[in-house]
């Protein structure tokens, strides 16, 4: 008899398309179109909830950050999860993040995990939480090792984040599967484009600092000092805490064009960009890379995280050398000088995204450890 699959998820209702870039939903959807015995569930806590154990851990000494993931939260998380995994009896589990995870599995269950960050690569951003609050540090670090050995394994969406859990974790390396993901949007292709007069664009509707934002708007500085005529699209925020600093700059300057991430024109800016910049040092994947690059839109970045991925050595991409303004600045200008290289890339990138990027593959490495299942 078929085992049901259970897909439990702490990054909010798998069958609603807001959460996580519609990562969860287009999970759920692939999985459907292959067998119909899915039970989902949602263990992400209340935001008012949040808020409240995100002080009742500042005092604990855990910081605000996170609240989900270490103190009372996090063990109200793995309460939830461990009911229903009790009340299941003989299942599988897919278990969309980590926040209420480990949880102690029961005789004939199989438990793996589809995420796209590991702790140990939070721990060295340095602009990151731990630096001032070693508590929350060991927390983490200790969830996730507890996880990781009682987890069946791990689904990852980068390559970088597989060998953390083997380096870091100890996780036997086949129990550790890159799969990649899919795209939030798949856009009409644009055709052709004015790779000479456009304009460069960065999006963040949170994580402004960490995905880069301040740092380009440095660096954009210095770009317009040998390219004045140059332009630059910020789709933001203005309710985001770690935008508010510098919203002025950016909804004042004339060179730059703000728009707030609910406005219409999205799929068009992202399509009408010569060159998406995004020197991210705290962005564990990034769609929107995949999506720029899917509108012929090549893509520069930082040497973190998955961004070389992305990248692939330059064929779909420019890599700044440092995230200091000066090495983002120096490679927006090179990206920029030769407006036939970035069609060709643009052309080049959407092949390639449009072809190892997509959700039904991934389903499918997930339902092959799942064997008895599989269509």
């Amino acid at each position: 008899m078929t085992r049901k699959l259970h897909i439990v998820s702490s990054v909010g209702d798998v069958t609603e398309r807001i959460w996580w870039s519609g990562t969860p939903y287009a999970i759920w959807q692939a999985i459907l179109r292959r067998r119909g015995d899915v039970e989902t569930h949602n263990v992400m806590l209340g935001y008012r909830l949040q808020r409240i154990i995100g002080w009742g851990n500042a005092l604990l000494g855990l910081g605000k950050y996170n609240p989900t993931r270490v103190g009372f939260g996090h063990a109200l998380s793995v309460r939830r999860a461990q009911a229903i995994v009790d009340k299941a009896g003989a299942a599988d589990f897919l278990h969309i993040g980590s926040a209420h995870l480990p949880v102690k599995p029961r005789p004939g269950q199989r438990h793996w995990m589809f995420t796209d960050g590991s702790v140990f690569f939070e721990i060295v951003n340095p602009n990151n939480i731990f630096a001032r609050y070693p508590g929350h540090r060991r927390e983490l670090v200790k969830h996730e090792r507890a996880m990781a050995r009682q987890l069946d394994g791990v689904f990852t969406t980068a390559d970088y984040v597989a060998q953390s859990f083997i380096e870091k974790d100890g996780m036997p390396p086949e129990r550790v599967v890159p799969v990649k993901s899919g795209l939030g949007h798949i856009l009409p292709d644009p055709g052709v484009k004015d790779y000479a007069g456009g304009y460069i664009l960065f999006i963040a509707k949170q994580n402004f600092i960490g995905k880069g934002g301040r740092l380009l708007l440095d660096a954009f500085e210095i770009v317009r000092r040998e390219r004045p005529q140059t332009r630059l699209v910020i789709i933001g925020n203005v309710d985001d805490v770690t935008q508010q600093e510098d919203l002025p700059r950016m909804q004042n300057d004339a060179a730059i064009d703000f728009y707030n991430y609910d406005t219409p024109e999205y799929r068009t800016l992202l399509a009408g960009a010569t060159l998406y910049a995004g020197p991210a040092d705290n962005e564990p994947w990034g769609i929107v890379y995949l999506e720029s690059l899917t509108v012929r839109t090549p893509i520069l970045g930082l040497a973190h995280n998955a961004f070389p991925q992305f990248a692939a050595d330059g064929a779909y991409g420019f890599t700044a050398e440092a995230a200091t303004p000066e090495a983002v600045a120096t490679a927006i200008l090179d990206a920029l000088s030769d407006p036939d290289r970035l069609a060709r890339m643009g052309a080049a990138g959407r092949e390639h995204v449009l072809a190892e990027y997509v959700w039904d593959r991934v389903v499918d490495h997930i339902l092959s450890r799942y064997p008895e299942q599989a269509a």
